[in-house]
């Protein structure tokens, strides 16, 4: 094997992400996020996590408040954000709860990239986030969802996330 520091766009550029290529990450925002970025670039790709991906409707659709735009959906996530980490705060929530928050509605800002319907984000999650086999693409996951996967290729996207910090 090989273990080698590349950019996102220097993975693409080399052909390492390639169907077949499993990509991990602590967090799920930057999976969204490379999602996006590969499919633009025309590369296959689905993230797993189905439970992320209901999750995230069911947060599109409560902040949505039956308005279709996601103008009006971003802004309710960052008022509803701020609120949560007040609460998360005011509890004494770890630092663990207010990240796991943060990285959440990062992906909900992350899915509505480029789009401008609160239908058309709902349609993206439900794409992107699935279990079914990934056969033919680049398959996406955190780390936690990836037990027991098997991958000629494995990439760690941004891997200083792993490093636990001293609280």
């Amino acid at each position: 094997g090989a273990i080698s520091h590349l950019s996102l766009t220097e993975m693409v550029t080399i052909g390492v992400l390639t169907p077949g290529t499993l990509a991990l990450c602590r967090n799920n925002a930057p999976l969204v996020e490379t999602a996006f970025k590969l499919i633009r670039q025309n590369v296959p790709v689905m993230v797993r996590g189905r439970d992320i991906g209901q999750s995230l409707i069911a947060l599109v659709e409560k902040l949505s408040n039956g308005d279709d735009s996601t103008l009006a959906l971003v802004e309710n996530a960052h008022v509803y954000r701020a609120a949560e980490i007040a609460k998360l705060e005011k509890r004494d929530a770890s630092d663990t709860a207010i990240q796991s928050l943060g990285d959440k509605i990062d992906t909900l800002y992350a899915l509505c990239d480029g789009v401008e319907s609160v239908k058309e984000v709902i349609n993206r999650a439900e794409r992107l986030f699935s279990d079914k086999d990934g056969t033919g693409m680049v398959v996406l996951s955190s780390i936690h969802r990836a037990k027991g996967l098997e991958a000629e290729t494995v990439v760690i996207l941004q891997p200083w996330l792993l490093l636990k910090e001293k609280v």
